[in-house]
């Protein structure tokens, strides 16, 4: 902490709109793992087949979520003094 704010890596935005393959990314991130060690054995084709459906439905349910999310907007008037230069 010595060298400052300046120091400290930028933080990585999200972009605010809810893309529906962000959403698919969530579950499929659960196999992903599973499918680089054994991509065309039958437990994993067997599983592929049963989970499918049930991560569609969860994407479908995290898109619908991120949908309903609003960003937050400050009043005016914080803005404006959170941004002030001269203490309030």
């Amino acid at each position: 902490m010595e060298e400052g704010p300046e120091s400290l890596p930028k933080p990585r935005c999200i972009p605010h709109f809810p893309w529906p393959w962000r959403s698919l990314q969530a579950p499929w991130s659960f196999i992903e793992n599973k499918w680089a060690a054994a991509p065309w054995s039958p437990k994993m084709i067997a599983l592929v087949v049963v989970v499918s459906p049930l991560m569609l439905l969860h994407a479908v349910a995290h898109w619908c979520s991120l949908m309903l999310c609003w960003p937050v907007y400050w009043p005016r008037q914080l803005r404006r003094e959170s941004t002030a230069s001269k203490p309030v």
